[in-house]
Order: structure tokens, then C-alpha cells, then sequence
């Protein structure tokens, strides 16, 4: 079940108990999954990051089916990326403190007076405590100069080191893992201290451990902002930290990143390895790619591609096929998945683009699904790869790796994948990127033991960072 934070932020502690550790912080309007319950605490997963902890069961909010459906397929309209934004809530005029990286969908008849709706409350945003909204990332991380460090913390009244960077790049639309050990492996190394650029990260380990523990943010010119007893500024230097007050080195330098959208990384990541990926199904024609994307519906590429060489030689448009009696069809296709509602199909989609498209194929969404046997992922292969169009078709393949590498947030129909692929990535990549997640599905990122030792892209994947 999914609930949002309809608070300032909640804290996510390590066990159930008010005097266990806090791991972490949900933030306000961040969706989390409700794992179970044990007395008054809650186990949660944040769908945000994957942190797994506890809250007090009393701050559940469920969401409606209506609001979720609108928190997962609607562009964020508006992330607060200032010191705090107050928000008046309409039912009882209370005022709410919303820290930096909350995460708001508004209304959209409203979208200019800054209401949204969320866990049964309608909140009305007071832009003009909010002048920071555009500011760029470098000066969002020094307006949290001097917040105390707090174990767990990501607001302004406490923080640590990775809870800094998370907020900061997450309210500049860059999603980063929880702890800085996960976030080190995230993005492009810098090759030294003095090839970084203002807005890197640079990660350190203790004087005891070579294992990362730390993470700053760099601001050129040999200085880092972090969090280490509060949010301070110190010097960069090719071995660590040093402390520009004790006079001390207080980290080992170990690497640093540069991070970037995922999307990013993963678009560019399948532009060098497949450049040029397409359809493994053999056609010569519109109306043959309808039928084959028809036909491969819970079947092998491979398998239709076995049996549509028979098929085309014998029926090769709309007007021979609609002639055709549905008996003949089921014999040449008849080694496929579900042959006998496929072959009734076939045959009325075939009359039906005869007798109301004049026989050609419709180029049009709703047209296209009213096809007999056509739904909305065959509809969108058709509109991208036989009229040109951008479109992002979803079949089980995309739905499961754009999940599992993180692409989409809380996704759990092919409608929202694709809403949200669609809004993420380039309109000109939309096309050949569900051949990108499509392929890469069906030969690495498998649905039982994927292959995860042959995948380039597993140092970003949530399942190992």
C-alpha cells in the first residue's frame, strides 16, 4: 500500500522505537511503501531512494486511488529548492514548514495560486516565502552554511553529509542514493582535484577505514562544502579535508564524481552499445508490423518471426487477410501464444481496416485501439515505428527494467511508466530508447537471474549501490 508524507518531514528510524536511530528523513509529498506493522510502528520503504526504516504508525496517509494516480503520471510542477516555503492548509488555516526538496504536483486549474490537494488536505503554497527557487545548485548547498550535522537529518534543522547532497541535487532534479557510499557510485569520475568543477562530489574516508564515509560538495577554487559537526566550508586538497579552523586534515580523499540525470547516464550509456537497436521483427510493410507486434503479445519474438513468412506469402495486406477464413489463419499461426483469440483478430482487425480506413493501417491512437486486438503498447509501437511519431510503447520488458534502474517513481502500470519515460526522456530518443529498455530486458536485465555481471550499467542500478 502507498502513503505519502503529508508532514514536514518524518523521521525513518533504524527500529521500531522512539529512541531508535534515525536512518534517515521523509520529506513532505515523498511517496513510501508500507512493508508491515508491529504495534504502533510502521516498516516503509521510500520509493525515492529505497531506504528501508520505521515511522510512527499515526503519520500513515494513504493516498486515494484519484491522487496517486496524478503524484505518479504528472509532472512535479513545483520542488521547493529555498530555505522553506509555507503552505497554508485550507481546512483549518494551519500553516505547514516545507523543507527544501519537497516534492509538489498542483492542481492544474490552480497551478497559479500554488494549490494542490494530497492525503485528503488542499494546501495553498505562499510563493513569496519561496525566492529561492531558482537558485542554482551551488547556492542552495551554502544556504544550509551552519545547519547542526544530525545522524539521519536532510532538513534545516539538521543534516548530514549525504542528506545535504541528496536534497540539494534532488531539488535540481538529480536523484542520489541515501549514504555516501551508495552516491559514490553514482555519476562520472573526475580524474583529480583540480579537474573538478563547482557542484562535484568528493567522497572521503576516516583516518581509520578506507571505507567511504563522507561526502562533500565542491565549490572550485580548492574549496568543499559538507557536513561535519554543522554545515561548513573547508579546503579541497588532493589528500582530504583540511580544516581551515584546527589547522587539520580530517578526511582521506578517495574519489570524486560527477553526477548527472539518470536518464542521462542511461541514454548515454545505450547510445555507445546500441546505436543502432530496432525491431527483431521481420516486416515489409505497415500493415505487417501491425499483425507480427499483434502475434508477439505474450510470445517470442523468435516465435513470430517462425510463423509470419507462411502468414504474409498468403495474406500480404488488410484486403487479402479480411477475405481469409479464420480457420486458415489459425493453421499458419497456430504455434503462437493464445492462436485462436489471434487469429479471430487478425481477421476483424483486417475487415475492419478494409471497411472503415479504406485499407490502410490508421495513424491515430484512438483509432488505432479500436482495432480489434490492438491495445495501447501495440498502438504506440505503431505510432512510433511505422508513422514516425514519438511515442514510448511499454511492454513487460520496459515496465520492469525502467523500474529497476530507478527511470520511473512509483510506477506500477504500464500507463504511468510511460507517462513518466515519456516526460523524462528526450522526445528524440523515445523511440529507439524502448528498444534500448526492451532489448536490454530481454537479453540482460532478465525477469529471473539477470545477468548482472554483463550489465555496463549496474554501478547505477538501486539494486547494488
Amino acid at each position: 500500500m502507498i502513503h505519502v508524507c503529508t508532514y514536514s518531514h518524518i523521521p525513518l528510524r533504524e527500529t521500531p522505537a522512539e529512541s531508535g536511530e534515525m536512518g534517515s528523513e521523509i520529506l513532505f509529498g515523498e511517496l513510501f511503501e508500507l512493508l508491515d506493522e508491529s504495534g504502533r510502528w510502521a516498516h516503509v520503504r521510500c520509493l525515492n531512494d529505497g531506504y528501508v526504516g520505521w515511522i510512527d504508525i499515526k503519520l500513515l496517509s494513504h493516498l486515494s486511488e484519484l491522487e496517486y494516480k496524478r503524484w505518479t503520471t504528472t509532472q512535479p510542477c513545483y520542488v521547493v529548492r529555498g530555505m522553506m516555503c509555507l503552505s497554508r492548509c485550507d481546512d483549518d488555516n494551519s500553516l505547514l514548514v516545507l523543507p527544501c526538496g519537497s516534492r509538489l504536483v498542483l492542481d492544474e486549474q490552480y497551478k497559479d495560486r500554488g494549490r494542490f490537494t494530497i492525503g485528503g488536505h488542499t494546501y495553498t503554497i505562499d510563493f513569496t516565502e519561496s525566492k529561492g527557487v531558482a537558485s542554482p545548485l551551488i547556492n542552495l548547498a551554502l544556504s544550509f552554511r551552519n545547519v547542526p550535522y544530525l545522524w539521519g537529518g536532510k532538513t534545516f534543522g539538521g543534516i548530514d553529509c549525504s542528506g545535504l547532497t541528496q536534497v540539494v541535487y534532488h531539488a535540481m532534479g538529480i536523484r542520489l542514493p541515501r549514504n555516501a557510499s551508495e552516491q559514490a557510485r553514482t555519476g562520472d569520475v573526475v580524474a583529480s582535484v583540480d579537474d573538478a568543477k563547482p557542484g562535484d562530489l568528493a567522497f572521503f574516508s576516516s583516518e581509520t577505514s578506507d571505507k567511504i564515509s563522507h561526502v562533500g560538495i565542491c565549490l572550485g577554487e580548492g574549496r568543499i562544502i559538507h557536513a561535519s559537526g554543522m554545515v561548513r566550508i573547508d579546503t579541497l586538497t588532493t589528500e582530504g579535508i583540511w580544516n581551515d579552523e584546527t589547522k587539520k586534515q580530517t578526511h582521506h580523499l578517495v574519489t570524486i564524481r560527477r553526477p548527472q540525470p539518470l536518464v542521462q547516464h542511461v541514454t548515454e550509456y545505450f547510445q555507445k552499445t546500441m546505436p543502432m537497436a530496432t525491431t527483431e521483427l521481420v516486416h515489409h510493410s505497415t500493415f505487417e508490423l501491425l499483425v507480427a507486434v499483434v502475434l508477439s503479445a505474450q510470445c517470442t519474438d523468435k516465435r513470430v518471426n517462425m510463423v509470419t513468412p507462411a502468414l504474409f506469402a498468403a495474406y500480404p495486406d488488410a484486403p487479402a487477410m479480411a477475405k481469409a477464413p479464420v480457420a486458415k489463419i489459425y493453421e499458419l499461426i497456430r504455434s503462437v501464444s493464445y492462436p485462436n483469440a489471434k487469429a479471430q483478430h487478425l481477421s476483424d482487425l483486417s475487415q475492419m481496416i478494409v471497411s472503415q480506413y479504406g485499407g490502410k493501417v490508421p495513424s491515430d491512437m484512438e483509432e488505432l485501439m479500436r482495432l480489434p486486438g490492438v491495445g495501447r503498447k501495440t498502438a504506440n509501437v505503431m505510432l512510433a515505428f511505422a508513422f514516425g511519431a514519438d511515442a514510448m510503447p511499454v511492454d513487460t520488458h520496459v515496465f520492469r527494467v525502467a523500474r529497476r534502474l530507478g527511470l520511473t517513481y512509483a510506477a506500477h502500470t504500464p500507463y504511468e511508466t510511460e507517462q513518466q519515460l515519456t516526460r523524462s526522456i528526450p522526445t528524440d530518443l523515445l523511440s529507439i530508447a524502448h528498444h534500448w529498455l526492451l532489448l536490454h530486458g530481454r537479453y540482460v536485465c532478465t525477469a529471473r537471474s539477470p545477468k548482472c555481471s554483463e550489465c555496463g550499467l549496474v554501478d547505477i542500478c538501486p539494486r547494488f549501490i
